[in-house]
């Protein structure tokens, strides 16, 4: 079974063009992929859609870095970490 970061790193990286390889935990959507907020809106309605939960704009907005996707994924589905 996949990780909560491994799916995360395959989303993104489709997301954005990229190769999984370089998307890191510690990556910074907006410094390290020039993220915008229209393609981090799209990185969060992926996130829904695979992870079966709503993501309020506001809480998306705040989602800059993989890992903080991860974690906030993580406290939402009651992962243990």
């Amino acid at each position: 079974m996949s990780t909560t970061f491994e799916r995360v790193r395959t989303l993104v990286a489709k997301e954005i063009s990229v190769d999984e390889e370089k998307v890191m935990l510690d990556s910074s959507l907006t410094n390290d992929f020039a993220v915008d907020s229209l393609t981090m809106v799209e990185i969060a309605m992926s996130l829904e859609t695979e992870f079966g939960i709503e993501i309020d704009d506001d809480t998306a907005a705040s989602l800059g870095t993989v890992r903080q996707i991860v974690e906030y994924l993580d406290s939402r589905l009651g992962v243990a970490v």
